[in-house]
């Protein structure tokens, strides 16, 4: 109590303190209010879209805003010739890095040389400090980030980058139905017409996410429109209370500016999910949880038998290198690793306890020690092994697998980073390589697709993914191949500066193909590359 009460007097208790928001105030007391969330109101809406326009420039879930984007530039008089040099051996460019796995993989890369912080003669820095003033470098070094790439790498930033600059406008024809009456006849008659109708469509590759600190009131609007989808479409084929409850929506919510499988929350409690935000200091993202990812067999069994099913959940670690934002000139890695789960996947309540929810649900849950003396992790597969477990689990796909995901990868990367390229802009002096984490999965529920008996088990999939003829599919263009494998690449964050342990330990050159890729030419890499 904050003040002496008398004896049957009425007592208030506040819910919430130090929130003066309100409509994120109103979106973050469901813990007390039933009701369901639509901002429809022009006043409150309006209000705050100025408060985060103004924050960051952010485009809102439902919001119109500008379409048009001025890139920013590096506005200093920069050397022509120092833009243009290629190293050679003879005249190696110089680089100062504090990346221990930087310095080892260019050790066999003689067109470069590693000095210390204290040389005079520095062309190159790649640092793990992010630079705070790019104007203040001097005008002839080449750095390894972008001065706005924080609108990519940070969780928070990136949803309302991708939503302002990877979106689509599409119209929808609506069929209305007007009805008239004739007095002299008592005979009605009516019409139908079309009217049209402007949606805002997001990639396929990107998932519904929310920045907690500014959009609560719209996480609580989403969690209900999907709940309710899926209640619905449960309703269908069950009428058990159980059923229902068993499969309400997973969301995932991670830390909004770094990174620890240990603080990642999945949770299908949206009182769980707004009571996080009373944690002191702490800032968090919201996304849909995939919930029918991709299965492929344990990495621990040496040449599984047919009969083995596929149970562990995987995701991909490729690698962009990107040496123009805008206009864009980046590249595709083409070796990449797959990182599994230890446990076999599964919904139940169990498998998010303890140790058994990081061994199921996070594929990154691993330490140093799980690693073997070459560096390579325990739980984490090449690509070759990862394209001969799919040919083992599709055979009717075993010609083509490998060509449908790669394009699909390079389709999801592409249309990323041309968008969101736009804000980071052009700077001369600027490259980049970013380790993407993607994760392939059937479609959510309430998404539109043209598979909609999707089942997450892998004999139906195969079964129905063999109605289309190997021979079939080889008359078919790429896109038309792609269309027909119901998996779809999801982008789950963009890493800066990526930890290269893991990428060196199965593709040994990459560092030097990143430097070659980045200051030399690329074209000399066309068996390793692919352009974006």
């Amino acid at each position: 109590p904050i003040e002496d009460v008398a004896s049957g007097a009425s007592v208030t208790v506040k819910r919430l303190s130090g929130t003066k928001n309100t409509i994120g105030r109103i979106a973050r007391l469901v813990n007390w209010l039933d009701r369901e969330w639509s901002w429809e109101h022009p006043q409150e809406q309006e209000a705050f879209v100025q408060y985060v326009l103004q924050a960051g420039n952010a485009l809102l879930p439902g919001t119109e805003g500008p379409r048009s984007h001025s890139a920013p530039s590096d506005p200093r008089s920069l050397d022509e010739a120092f833009l243009q040099r290629k190293p050679t051996e003879e005249e190696p460019m110089t680089v100062f890095t504090d990346i221990p796995t930087v310095a080892e993989g260019l050790e066999k890369n003689k067109k470069f040389k590693i000095v210390d912080e204290s040389s005079d003669n520095i062309n190159i820095i790649a640092t793990l400090e992010h630079v705070k003033n790019f104007l203040n470098l001097p005008a002839n070094l080449f750095v390894l980030q972008y001065p706005f790439e924080s609108a990519i790498i940070t969780k928070d930033l990136f949803l309302p980058t991708v939503r302002k600059f990877c979106s689509k406008k599409i119209s929808l024809p609506i069929s209305t139905t007007s009805s008239s009456s004739s007095s002299s006849s008592s005979s009605s008659s009516s019409s139908r017409s079309q009217e049209v109708v402007t949606k805002t469509v997001m990639p396929e590759w990107f998932l519904e996410g929310y920045d907690l600190t500014t959009e609560v009131h719209f996480f609580a609007e989403a969690f209900q429109r999907v709940k309710k989808e899926r209640v619905s479409r449960i309703q269908k084929v069950s009428t058990s209370d159980d059923d229902q409850e068993e499969q309400d929506p997973l969301w995932v919510v991670k830390p909004a500016r770094w990174s620890s499988c240990r603080s990642i929350v999945v949770t299908s409690s949206l009182v769980h999910i707004i009571r996080l935000l009373e944690r002191i200091e702490s800032e968090w993202v919201v996304q849909r949880y995939v919930e029918r990812p991709l299965l492929l067999f344990p990495p621990t069994i040496e040449d599984a038998p047919a009969l083995a099913k596929p149970s562990v959940k995987c995701d991909l670690r490729v690698y962009v290198f990107l040496k123009q934002a805008f206009p864009l000139e980046a590249y595709l890695y083409h070796d990449f690793y797959v990182r599994v789960g230890r446990s076999s996947y599964s919904r139940d309540a169990d498998s998010f306890v303890g140790d058994v929810y990081g061994h199921t649900h996070l594929t990154s849950f691993w330490t140093d020690e799980d690693r073997d003396e070459e560096g390579r992790p325990h739980h984490a597969i090449t690509d070759s092994v990862f394209f001969d477990q799919l040919k083992r689990i599709f055979p009717e796909k075993k010609d083509v697998i490998e060509r449908i995901i790669r394009a699909k990868i390079h389709a999801s990367l592409s249309e990323l980073f041309r968008g969101t390229g736009q804000q980071l802009g052009s700077w001369p002096l600027s490259r980049a390589y970013y380790g993407v984490d993607l994760i392939f999965s059937l479609p959510f529920d309430d998404e539109d697709h043209s598979n909609e008996n999707s089942s997450v088990s892998v004999e139906e999939l195969s079964d129905e993914i063999a109605e289309v003829s190997t021979e079939e599919i080889a008359e078919n263009s790429d896109k038309n191949k792609a269309s027909s494998f119901p998996f779809a690449p999801r982008v789950l964050e963009i890493n800066f500066c990526p930890d290269l342990r893991s990428a060196l330990a199965f593709s040994p050159s990459i560092v030097a193909d990143l430097f070659d890729t980045l200051f030399d030419r690329p074209e000399a890499l066309a068996n390793k590359l692919v352009r974006l």
